[in-house]
């Protein structure tokens, strides 16, 4: 297993509102992944992510040590989502000048051949295996919803002026309902968080492109991010990566 992750605040941006976790628990192929992207503007959105990650990247660990996480990586998943849920809602409620912080969270267990994604937001996953990329989550998002539609393109999607406007969070609501999906690999893969800083500025054949090479995790990562920045994007900007590439023989590369 490869890892790699980078972060920049974007040009019109006083702070960097995103954060990621990038957590190996144990030495034989166990990974918790996570990118989160706070909304609310001055309003805590800096503090929303980063309490986010933090809960889940805690439920994950408590889950791993006591063997739970082995029982089922879904039921993990959404529980670590209910608790960082629970966590920004209540600070946005209890403490004074919060209320309307929120944040997006995508996370990804990975248990030697076996990913499980959690989603909510528009903070994206996407998977690399057969050569293909595939993009796992669907934006929760007006536009997202434009372009399920077939109403607008991806171009027009990624300019469109209400790009930014969110359909689900975290910290929103008491509840959350939180997107899933679990896989098994024969062969290789790679797993991709970006933030939207990135995706509404590097199109998804770059990012296939850069991530289908042969280069390191961590210089994947620093090349998509680098590539929003020298584009302008305003946004945050955040990509975490894991490659399990197939060696010659058959095995994981390291």
């Amino acid at each position: 297993m490869q890892v790699g992750a980078r972060s920049e605040k974007g040009r019109t941006r006083a702070q960097n509102q995103d954060r990621y976790a990038l957590i190996e628990l144990d030495s034989k192929g166990l990974y918790l992944l996570a990118c989160a992207d706070g909304i609310g503007g001055q309003i805590a959105g800096d503090i929303a992510s980063s309490l986010a990650v933090s809960r889940l990247g805690e439920h994950v660990q408590d889950a791993s040590s006591s063997g739970e996480l082995f029982k089922s990586l879904s039921r993990v998943m959404v529980e670590g989502f209910s608790e960082a849920n629970r966590a920004v809602f209540e600070q946005a409620r209890i403490v004074d000048g919060r209320m309307g912080m929120g944040t997006t969270l995508t996370a990804a267990v990975v248990w030697g051949s076996r990913v499980c994604l959690g989603h909510v937001g528009d903070t994206r996953a996407y998977l690399l295996h057969d050569s293909r990329l595939e993009r796992v989550t669907n934006d929760h998002s007006l536009v997202g919803e434009l372009f399920r539609k077939g109403d607008i393109t991806e171009d027009e999607a990624m300019s469109h002026p209400q790009r930014n406007v969110i359909t689900r969070a975290l910290g929103a609501f008491e509840q959350v309902t939180v997107d899933i999906s679990e896989r098994d690999f024969e062969c290789g893969f790679a797993v991709v968080l970006l933030s939207d800083g990135v995706t509404g500025y590097v199109r998804s054949e770059e990012i296939m492109h850069i991530i289908g090479s042969t280069n390191p995790a961590q210089h994947c990562a620093d090349v998509i991010v680098q590539r929003a920045l020298d584009r302008g994007t305003p946004d945050d900007a955040t990509c975490v990566v894991l490659l399990a590439r197939k060696m010659a023989e058959g095995g994981a590369a390291s």
